[in-house]
């Protein structure tokens, strides 16, 4: 059975595609909402610590009875900006850059190689390209 090297190149093309595509609009997106919790917990604990020293300062200056509602109402605000329903809704830009970054790379690769093959078949000789067969020029045999 003859190998297909060209079928085969082409499957090699399209899995890691996949995977590209899949890595950019979905991986990415986790990776920035993850982000976006772990800054908003960073900046919540900051924030506490803040009210604990606008506490222990009360007796000196006036105290916000709301802070830590108020650190806590931004903090849970955050977290469901960040939040797996939220998961798609981007900026337009980021997701513009998105399409490019997910087809640009790959439709450079398979014109890559598409020239490749074109540059490689000018160098073969014709008598190397046309193999004659005698397999289905012959007659049936008759009994």
């Amino acid at each position: 059975m003859p190998r297909n090297l060209r079928r085969g190149l082409t499957r090699l093309y399209i899995v890691p595609t996949i995977g590209w595509a899949l890595f950019c609009s979905v991986l990415i997106s986790l990776k920035m909402q993850w982000d976006g919790k772990n800054d908003a917990l960073s900046k919540y604990r900051d924030d506490v610590k803040m009210c604990n020293q606008f506490m222990a300062d009360s007796l000196r200056k006036g105290y916000d009875p709301n802070c830590y509602q108020r650190i806590g109402d931004d903090y849970q605000n955050t977290l469901e900006f960040y939040s797996f329903a939220h998961f798609w809704v981007i900026d337009a830009a980021y997701w513009r850059l998105m399409i490019l970054a997910v087809t640009l790379p790959p439709m450079f690769l398979f014109g890559a190689d598409a020239i490749v093959h074109w540059i490689w078949r000018g160098f073969k000789s014709p008598s190397l390209t046309r193999v004659k067969t005698d397999l289905h020029e012959t007659e049936p045999r008759e009994k």
